[in-house]
């Protein structure tokens, strides 16, 4: 019996760094286009990429398999109209690899800040917050945000680790920290691959947009707290009044110290992106997955702590990279379909329908456009599917949008959407950990705070933006 589950748990293990090695050669086959620039090479990348697209589809399950069906359907359907549709769909196949390469290489930049033992100074200044719990609050909601910026989705599950530490016991509260403090990240951190996707369809600078979207940033953060400022009162209830203060520190110079380096580490990788881009010519997503190969190994190796290094690569390789094969497939084809859906009848007919139902007004046709993409998400379909079908099939200029406005109207509407939408990470997580019905998470605790956003979004965006 003991043999038959040791069998099966090499078996699982197997199977998981199979589909981790078959994910890596999309990153590998992306990264030999951009570097070699050969026609072999992109066909050969186009012909792998669709053997992952077949091999992935019997594994997919839920919300994302089926709209990856539906997508894939809709696809056949409309490269079957189509006179040359080998070219087309070779070409498509690759249209999206950036996206993958992001979400492979990315997470790696957090090795240095999980290694780097830093939570527990974190945890020794946090605990010292008492009961202040409008200060805590935004503390964590920015400290949230900072971390999300280079850690994604990981950085929720460190924050609840330091959320354990402080004052704060109310779910809601909680929830509410991770979930706002996560969310409007998708406006300016580099790292994600819709920004990647959108800066790159739209031929933008990523510091531009992090620029125009940095107020709004600002603004989303002051009304999650004042959204929540009614909960810091009634709720004290729920506060442990009998703080419990880790044992006092020892070492406060070394505490700083620390603090300090995480800090350092997070500017650093950064910076590090940025001088890359600007020494190059190699553009974003490779400046991206340089810095994340290099970046963690030459920190660890001077750290001393090589050991630790292996294991989180072997982890990421063998279980987070694996764990992602329905999104990476759900791009792949989201990609196909939108470069497909281009170069049909079906493209011109649809920008004409929005400019006949909507003329000139750009505000009508933004709150449109916003109000699908947030419908959807709270339907179930993840917000990122129509961001991507939007951004390759729209051209802005013919909408009246400048780009840089079609890019925040886009990424702006992905981040209201996040918030209320059962389908995304993070609310799922939460959902799990909490143990609090995915409804109550998602839509029932936040759907204020997005229609908020929603209505400060086409304000910014015509007063600021334009």
């Amino acid at each position: 019996m003991g043999q038959t589950i040791v069998l099966r748990n090499q078996l699982r293990m197997t199977k998981m760094e199979y589909r981790g090695i078959l994910a890596i050669l999309l990153v590998v086959n992306y990264i030999l286009i951009q570097l070699l620039d050969n026609q072999i090479i992109r066909n050969f990348a186009s012909v792998y990429t669709c053997f992952y697209i077949l091999v992935s589809l019997p594994t997919l399950r839920g919300m994302v398999g089926r709209m990856t069906y539906v997508l894939l359907i809709s696809t056949v359907a409309l490269l079957v109209a189509q006179p040359n549709f080998v070219p087309i769909l070779l070409e498509g196949a690759i249209t999206n690899l950036s996206i993958v390469c992001i979400l492979v290489l990315a997470p790696l930049l957090g090795i240095p800040v999980r290694t780097g033992d830093y939570i527990e100074s974190l945890q020794r200044v946090l605990s010292k917050l008492g009961n202040r719990t409008g200060i805590s609050y935004v503390i964590f909601l920015l400290l949230t945000h900072l971390l999300s910026v280079v850690l994604n989705v990981g950085s929720i599950v460190i924050n609840l680790h330091l959320l354990s530490s402080s004052n704060l016991k109310s779910k809601r509260l909680i929830a509410s920290i991770l979930v706002r403090g996560y969310t409007t990240i998708t406006t300016w951190s580099p790292y994600l691959a819709i920004m990647i996707l959108v800066i790159g369809q739209l031929d933008l600078a990523w510091s531009s947009v992090a620029l125009h979207s940095f107020g709004f940033v600002l603004i989303s953060l002051a009304v999650a707290v004042v959204l929540e400022s009614k909960a810091f009162r009634s709720e004290k209830a729920l506060i442990r009044a009998d703080v419990q203060q880790m044992k006092e520190d020892d070492s406060p110079k070394k505490t700083v110290l620390k603090l300090a380096e995480l800090v350092a580490v997070l500017f650093l990788s950064t910076g590090l992106v940025l001088s890359v881009m600007q020494m190059t010519d190699i553009g974003m997503v490779m400046s991206i997955a340089a810095v994340s190969i290099l970046f963690p190994l030459v920190w660890c190796l001077l750290k001393g702590q090589s050991g630790k290094y292996v294991e989180e690569v072997k982890r990421h390789t063998t279980s987070a990279i694996p764990s992602l094969q329905g999104e990476f497939t759900l791009f792949l084809v989201a990609g196909i379909f939108s470069y497909v859906f281009v170069r049909s009848p079906l493209s011109d007919q649809f920008i004409g329908l929005l400019n006949w139902a909507f003329g000139s007004s750009t505000l009508l046709l933004g709150i449109f456009l916003s109000i699908t993409m947030i419908g959807a998400a709270v339907a179930g379909l993840h917000p990122v599917v129509l961001l991507t079908v939007f951004v390759m099939t729209i051209d802005p200029a013919v909408i009246g949008f400048s780009s840089m406005q079609f890019a925040f109207l886009l990424l702006g509407s992905t981040a209201v959407a996040n918030t209320i939408s059962p389908s995304t990470a993070v609310n799922n997580l939460l959902s799990k950990e909490l143990r609090i019905d995915l409804f109550t998470i998602s839509f029932r605790w936040n759907w204020r705070y997005a229609v908020v956003l929603f209505c400060i979004l086409h304000v910014y965006l015509h007063v600021v933006v334009a």
